[in-house]
């Protein structure tokens, strides 16, 4: 299946299925470095969440190269479905994230997926500070989580892959840690290449750093919103950076951006709470444990 599977073309037999916020980027652009591999552009087409109407034929067109290549679908959305028992709106079955694996598979149905996974309490909070970021979350962090479901169901990892499981087999999916992918990125890029059935590599690509939290200071943000939002300043400085000293570089950062503020400890120990039957059982179907309060077993 593996040899196979790297000539796949069109429709793509891989996905990276999120989470949001779990290092998706840096393994989508780690994974695109590699001989043979076509990543999405954008990364995240969200072909199955966003865009179905729009057919097939817009769907290839996210692919610069689509024959004898293996194609990589990396949307985080497609791991943020709605899920029972968490009092929003937002989890009606009707919402356009629902079906997605029975879309996939209807398309793909020996597609593999590669699933990154964070502890879930950083993920919620580096999830709300990137809404903030962009503009779309103006809320304090305590009422956005009581408002806004989506933040816990894209924690709930055992929930969003038992969706997955109904149409796949428990092999087609590689689950990997963020934490394990900022430690030792090589060996984790090494492993979903060998999932994937390509050569193994040797080395990293060049400039293959993952993204870190930070927003951007006062003005900065009302800026980034009229360049679009979702990282439009991001995106016009990226573009500039060839460009400019690195002396200039060093100064831009701390004046433009700011860090993350550290999540509370109160309700990091709530989220954690309410998230430790879901790690347990998660790491009992996958291996990978989530919850930092204790080892696995």
């Amino acid at each position: 299946m593996a040899s196979s599977l790297s000539e796949a073309g069109f429709p793509p037999q891989v996905f990276l299925i999120g989470a949001q916020k779990a290092g998706t980027t840096f393994l989508a652009n780690l994974l695109g470095a590699q001989p043979g591999v076509c990543v999405a552009r954008p990364k995240e087409p969200d072909f199955f969440t966003r865009h179905r109407e729009r057919g097939l034929d817009w769907y290839r067109d996210c692919f610069p190269t689509t024959e004898g290549r293996l194609l990589l679908d990396a949307s985080t959305s497609y791991s943020a479905a709605p899920l029972a028992g968490y009092g929003s709106v937002a989890d009606d079955p009707r919402s356009r994230y629902a079906g997605v694996p029975i879309a996939i598979h209807a398309v793909a149905p020996a597609a593999r997926f590669i699933y990154l996974v964070r502890n879930p309490a950083a993920r919620v909070h580096s999830a709300y500070w990137h809404g903030v970021r962009t503009g779309n979350e103006t809320l304090p962090i305590e009422t956005a989580l009581a408002t806004d479901s989506t933040y816990l169901r894209t924690s709930d990892y055992l929930g969003q892959l038992r969706l997955y499981l109904e149409y796949f087999p428990r092999e087609a999916f590689l689950v990997l840690r963020f934490e394990d992918l900022v430690r030792e990125p090589l060996a984790v890029l090494e492993a979903s290449c060998e999932f994937l059935g390509l050569a193994r590599p040797l080395a990293l690509p060049p400039d293959s750093g993952h993204n870190r939290s930070y927003v951007y200071r006062g003005p900065l943000q009302r800026i980034d919103r009229y360049l679009g939002g979702g990282g439009g300043l991001g995106r016009l400085f990226k573009r500039l950076r060839p460009w400019l000293p690195r002396s200039l570089l060093e100064l831009a950062g701390p004046v433009m951006t700011q860090k993350v503020p550290p999540l509370d400890a109160a309700m990091r120990e709530n989220l954690l709470l309410r998230f430790a039957p879901m790690a347990r059982a998660f790491a009992d179907l996958t291996g990978v444990w989530v919850d930092p309060w204790q080892p696995p077993g």
